[in-house]
């Protein structure tokens, strides 16, 4: 798998792997998990990449670590740029160039990744066939500064399978709003 062109040696027996994206506070992680409850067991998980680095990098206390990085815009950055270190150095094999963490997290069972800040690093997850669909989560927040991309930088990379979710109204519309995008995505229609 160091080239890219091999497929990942996952056991999913689906094809999904999908990025939730969005800025702060937009609803990323309640989207991903509503995304995996509406598949009925098909997705498995949601989970961001900053709790999976977390977890893989400060074992022991790593709740604290991410509570603390996302307690702040500066910590929200700071944690964005040590991801991007990660992913740029090689950390054995298999090796995913440019999408360490990403590539990691789908080898472990993660079908739903949520919160990749870097558009180069969803370029290289297209590339190394990490990710096949994207959900952009929209709710009227102020712009994330750690947020390198928007939903329309999506397009061009994922053809027709970007859906939006928007998360506008009251939550309570949320599921079904989630539950139509995985319809669309289950059924092929994009």
């Amino acid at each position: 798998m160091t080239d890219g062109s091999s497929e990942i040696n996952v056991t999913s027996g689906h094809p999904f792997r999908i990025l939730v994206a969005g800025h702060a506070l937009s609803g990323k992680d309640t989207a991903a998990r509503m995304l995996s409850e509406a598949s009925g067991g098909i997705l498995r998980s949601g989970l961001s990449t900053s709790e999976f680095y977390c977890r893989k990098v400060y074992p022991d206390n790593w709740s604290a670590r991410l509570t603390e990085f996302k307690a702040t815009p500066k910590g929200r950055q700071n944690l964005a740029h040590l991801i991007a270190f990660y992913n740029k150095h090689e950390r054995g094999t298999p090796h995913w160039p440019g999408a360490q963490l990403y590539g990691e997290m789908v080898c472990t069972g993660i079908d739903v990744i949520v919160g990749i800040r870097r558009l180069e690093e969803v370029v290289a997850c297209v590339k190394l066939k990490l990710l096949t669909h994207a959900v952009w989560v929209e709710r009227d927040v102020p712009t994330d500064a750690t947020q390198g991309y928007e939903a329309g930088d999506l397009p061009w990379l994922f053809g027709n399978a970007v859906y939006v979710v928007w998360n506008k109204e009251d939550l309570a519309d949320l599921p079904q709003k989630v539950r139509k995008v995985w319809e669309r995505i289950r059924g092929g229609v994009q």
